[in-house]
């Protein structure tokens, strides 16, 4: 089960004093989350801090390991690591991610200036936030989801790039499970997310020359 820490919903701005993280962890230990995404909607943005207290802070329920997200949007400090500083799992390197096609290649393409420089690493995986797969709608006015051509590109996309394929489609609707089921259990796929071979995955190649699509009813 997940925490959601210094969040947009409540946004909390002057808590940003030592004790009120250390409260946090404790609440957070008591009541064994085991996954902590951590936003950059409050005061709380000492990344560093976070996890010397998680590690301070011995689990007394749960498991002791703490996996711990850096939702800073690629925007907020600290959000990007070194190759030997990172105090957290995985980092967002984008604003939220829609359910639509462009939003989703702009997304993706958020992650190419963290892993161009191996800023993307097993411990420390550039995140181009959550899958869209099988999510027809969302709270963005617009959204309507992707194809299915659209939705294997999506996925297949996210694990070239090693971005953790965190699922947000609803899971108790059985049609959309069997649209996407081939697509999520694609285990040649799986597979490539799960390869690291010194390097997370991005262009290899570019096109000279841009091409522009045009489509009518």
């Amino acid at each position: 089960a997940g925490w959601d820490g210094n969040n947009c919903i409540c946004s909390e701005k002057k808590t940003g004093d030592r004790r009120f993280y250390a409260g946090d962890v404790r609440a957070m230990r008591e009541m064994g989350f085991d996954s902590w995404k951590l936003d950059g909607c409050g005061a709380q943005t000492d990344m560093q801090l976070w996890s010397d207290l998680i590690q301070a802070t011995p689990a007394t329920t749960g498991r002791s390991a703490i996996m711990v997200e850096n939702c800073h949007w690629g925007s907020r400090r600290p959000y990007e690591p070194t190759a030997t500083w990172c105090p957290w799992n995985f980092y967002r390197t984008s604003g939220d991610v829609r359910a639509t096609y462009g939003s989703v290649i702009g997304n993706l393409q958020s992650v190419f200036k963290f892993s161009g420089r191996n800023l993307s690493y097993p411990g420390c995986w550039a995140y181009a936030d959550m899958l869209e797969v099988g999510v027809l709608a969302s709270p963005f006015s617009g959204d309507k989801g992707l194809t299915i051509a659209e939705t294997r590109s999506h996925f297949a996309a996210w694990a070239i790039v090693s971005s953790p394929l965190t699922l947000s489609h609803d899971p108790s609707n059985l049609t959309i499970m069997d649209a996407i089921w081939p697509v999520l259990s694609n285990r040649e796929l799986l597979a490539i997310s799960q390869a690291y071979a010194g390097y997370s995955g991005g262009p290899f190649k570019e096109a000279a020359e841009g091409l522009q699509l045009a489509a009518a009813d």
